[in-house]
């Protein structure tokens, strides 16, 4: 009865202590569990932000490319003549785009992987517990 008593009241005293510590953090809860802090809302918008950019430009290319296609072959062959001088740069922009692209995709998988690391941390902690 004792030993029954002790192990209830020490599970009760770390619920409270982990009620606490989730109070004390500002943030908001999140579906997936654990708490977003402002920084990190901030630069989940900015990622956004910058994917919806990226795909705004990605169909402006698109519709360039389609644009091209059908233009007469005179016209297109003028056209592509000018592409061709302007070629240098647009193909160091592009290569400029996609080193980003891989960029932020390593930037993404890092941040998740950390995001990982601490939530099966905070998980072995509360198991110790």
């Amino acid at each position: 009865m004792g030993a029954e008593a002790i192990q209830q009241l020490a599970e009760t005293t770390a619920a409270v202590a982990a009620r606490k510590k989730r109070q004390a953090a500002s943030g908001r809860q999140l579906q997936k569990g654990g708490v977003l802090y402002s920084q990190q809302a901030r630069s989940i918008r900015q990622e956004r932000e910058q994917e919806k950019e990226q795909e705004k430009q990605d169909r402006e290319d698109h519709q360039m490319l389609a644009h091209i296609q059908r233009m007469p072959a005179e016209q297109r062959s003028a056209f592509m003549q000018e592409m061709k001088e302007d070629n240098l740069e647009r193909a160091t922009r592009l290569q400029a785009r996609l080193t980003q692209r891989r960029q932020q995709a390593a930037r993404r998988r890092a941040k998740t992987r950390a995001r990982n690391r601490e939530a099966a941390q905070r998980e072995l902690e509360e198991e110790a517990e």
